[in-house]
């Protein structure tokens, strides 16, 4: 049945112009001067009217696969920005510092100024925890004494917010300073390799 239909698809191609070739979910061969629209979704070729293919046509791609063409073509978007700015960086390192004691330098100051304000924030915390605790005994002094103690719990809750928002901000600049930390040795051994790799260009391009 096959030839036939193949001898009469191609008899239909000198009229309408063109002829189909698809196998269907069973493995079967069909031959059309039109694609079936149950059957539009797979791949089929167009043969010319000698019957010989003239071009082949993909299936369409599952949802599953189309997923992963999204991820993939998301991974690769990914990628590309951080090539991109790595090559920022790596300009940047070259075109700053001279040598990696300035590189070193450099991070070392910003680390200090990190330093300086956790040194700070923990003596303000230090000092909120005293008032608070001196209030707590006030507090304490006044419920015995049958006094109101209103005043006084709403200033140990006050100062219970400020503590907790020094502690908050000691956490993020802890966290901070070990991200810099992690950051310049990156950079530096970053700017190590630029530079041998550039003294090696030297010596190549060098008579």
């Amino acid at each position: 049945m096959a030839p036939i239909l193949f001898w009469l698809c191609l008899a239909a191609a000198d009229v309408h112009g063109a002829a189909y070739k698809w196998v269907d979910e069973q493995g079967r061969v069909h031959y059309g001067d039109t694609i079936p629209p149950a059957e539009i979704h797979r791949s089929y070729e167009q043969l010319d009217k000698r019957g010989l293919i003239d071009r082949r046509i993909d299936a369409a791609p599952s949802p599953e696969q189309r997923a992963e063409q999204r991820r993939r073509e998301q991974q690769q978007a990914a990628e590309r920005e951080e090539a991109r700015r790595h090559a920022i960086r790596d300009q940047y390192l070259i075109e700053t510092y001279q040598d990696r004691e300035q590189v070193k330098a450099d991070y070392d100051a910003r680390l200090a100024s990190i330093d300086s304000s956790i040194t700070l924030a923990v003596s303000v915390l230090e000092k909120l925890t005293a008032r608070r605790d001196a209030l707590a005994r006030n507090a304490a002094e006044h419920e015995r004494g049958g006094e109101q103690t209103q005043k006084l719990e709403q200033e140990i809750g006050d100062l219970d917010q400020q503590r907790e928002h020094q502690r908050r901000y000691i956490e993020e600049r802890r966290r901070e300073r070990l991200e810099f930390e992690e950051a310049a040795a990156r950079d530096i051994a970053r700017f190590e390799q630029l530079q041998a790799e550039r003294l090696e260009a030297d010596r190549d391009l060098a008579p």
